[in-house]
């Protein structure tokens, strides 16, 4: 399998890149005939990058997944290896792409023409009947077959050599077999596709799909006869169409904006309002992924409406919640920060515990086993009592004392 591509300004002295399968490097990139070396893979990089030909070329290689990233002239395409198997995707297209047409169809946006034959005419599957194996047939010769590249001088691959010349990616006498559906055990199931799909398909593979996906699944497991090839080939469609999906979403939007701050006092409350909203309408969730000291509460006020409070703290310094907003595809962050001022380190000399007149911080701090009970027990003591509660410290200023020999030391 492989995928050729060329700057569509076709730049003088250009050469096509060319992404094939290989059995040990799983895919190997060229350069018109020349193989690309990338350069030796670092331990902490995930991948390695080369520029050629105009493009970069970004390749990543994990237990499982092996991809080629290739950025030229706005276009960005990925191509992907798995289990032997090749999968091509349009990250983004280049300014005007809406005017091309191919066996990838019109990236217009309507799919209702992207079965367009190469002389124009724009295919409708469904007119084949109901039967999938027409349909496949129909869409095979009427479609697919138009596409062909017929002789080598028109192919992107004609620069390759050897193992690898345009001969061995030109088989032109090739026709997939359309015949398995048509073999129906159940009286009608010829006539009838959710019947005829539940007489040849591997239900483990293919019963999570829906659709076309589905269809393409059970056509691919039926003409193969290999469960572990198109099990693979599914995982790559399920990831792709996550991925697709994912870049199509429009991610929630916090009105108020995605980062807020403020200052409070010792023990003083405050509240942040998170309103979302999504141009999808997609349902958005939210949950309080972050939570300092537990000092913050999530609560929602309506659909989309969330109020996020702060209970307090007698300890200064800078706490902060981190909200995860989702619609289920794509999730941004709230992040609200609030820092507690330092008080000053004086003891409050209006403050009269329970109101009594003579029971200021001096009468708390008189004896050590009201110090102690009160200090630790009572938040308000603790606030107005800084220094008798023995929370701050602060040196007096007129404070001397002798060091000998007549010496008097300030501090």
């Amino acid at each position: 399998m492989g995928v050729s591509i060329q700057d569509p300004a076709f730049k003088k002295g250009t050469e096509p890149l060319t992404v094939i399968t290989h059995e040990n490097e799983r895919l190997r990139v060229y350069e018109g005939s020349k193989k690309v070396i990338f350069p030796s893979k670092k331990k902490k990089k995930r991948s390695i990058k080369r520029s050629i030909s105009g493009a970069s070329i970004a390749k990543s290689d994990t237990n499982t997944d092996f991809s080629v990233l290739i950025k030229l002239n706005g276009l960005v395409l990925r191509i992907r290896e798995s289990k032997g198997v090749m999968t091509v995707a349009f990250i983004k297209r280049p300014a005007g792409s809406d005017r091309y047409v191919g066996l990838l169809g019109i990236p217009d946006g309507d799919d209702t023409n992207d079965f367009t034959a190469s002389n124009g005419i724009v295919l409708n599957p469904s007119s084949y009947g109901m039967s999938v194996s027409e349909r496949y047939k129909g869409i095979f010769y009427d479609f697919g077959q138009t596409w062909m590249v017929l002789n080598k001088d028109s192919s992107l691959f004609k620069r390759l050599s050897v193992i690898n010349k345009f001969e061995n990616f030109h088989h032109p006498e090739f026709v997939p077999d359309f015949s398995y559906f048509g073999e129906c055990e159940k009286p009608g199931a010829c006539n009838d596709v959710s019947k005829s799909l539940q007489e040849s398909c591997n239900e483990k593979i293919c019963g999570n799909f829906t659709g076309y996906i589905r269809e393409s699944c059970c056509y691919d497991y039926a003409v193969t006869n290999d469960a572990e090839l198109t099990e693979s080939i599914m995982v790559d469609v399920k990831e792709e169409d996550t991925i697709q999906t994912i870049l199509n979403n429009s991610v929630p939007i916090c009105e108020y904006g995605k980062d807020k701050s403020t200052s409070v006092k010792v023990m003083q409350k405050t509240f942040f309002l998170i309103k979302t909203y999504d141009k999808d309408y997609d349902i958005v969730t939210a949950e309080l992924e972050r939570n300092d000291l537990l000092l913050f509460n999530l609560s929602t006020i309506s659909y989309g409406y969330y109020n996020l409070s702060f209970v307090g703290t007698q300890k200064d310094g800078t706490s902060k919640a981190h909200v995860a907003i989702s619609d289920g595809k794509s999730r941004i962050l709230f992040t609200a920060s609030v820092r507690v001022a330092s008080p000053p380190c004086v003891n409050d000399k209006s403050y009269r515990y329970d109101g009594v007149q003579k029971k200021s911080c001096v009468w708390v701090g008189k004896k050590k086993a009201r110090r102690q009970t009160f200090c630790s027990e009572n938040a308000q003591v603790r606030v107005a009592c800084r220094m008798t509660c023995g929370l701050c410290c602060k040196d007096d200023q007129s404070y001397v004392y002798d060091i000998g020999n007549g010496v008097i030391k300030k501090l």
